[in-house]
């Protein structure tokens, strides 16, 4: 049973980020002289928030099912951007600005991310060693 869930919630996952990258890529990018609705550092820190979310989905997929699964990301996407008191359209633009404005801004913006959540995993694995050693 939790095979066929598996399956299914991750084509889910995969369908979920896949359209997301097609969806950027919908809109027509913002004319060279225009400037985006969000700063390059607003959408790097969404995108960091989407990897994590991507993260936590992949736990969720053993317990629940699709459906479940769907309203779950559909309600933390909507929360993220909740957050930042954005629309989606105003991140889409922003994200297809800066991806498609040079290979360098895009190359960039993607080793800023990685380096970021390289950084985040890195704290949480020394908080869990800490807490493994106070537990010893």
């Amino acid at each position: 049973m939790k095979t066929g869930l598996f399956k299914s919630g991750k084509q889910y996952i995969l369908t979920i980020f896949f359209v997301l990258v097609l969806v950027s890529c919908h809109y027509t990018p913002l004319q060279k002289q225009e400037k985006p609705p969000l700063d390059k550092q607003l959408v790097e820190n969404i995108l960091i928030e989407m990897y994590l979310l991507e993260g936590k989905v992949r736990v969720y997929i053993y317990h629940e099912t699709p459906e479940e699964l769907k309203i779950r990301v559909s309600n933390e996407i909507n929360q993220l951007f909740e957050r930042y008191n954005i629309t989606y359209k105003q991140f889409t633009d922003s994200y297809s600005y800066y991806m498609s404005d040079d290979a360098e801004t895009a190359k960039k913006i993607m080793s800023d991310i990685t380096n970021k959540l390289i950084m985040l995993q890195t704290e949480q694995t020394n908080k869990t060693k800490q807490v493994d050693t106070l537990n010893k």
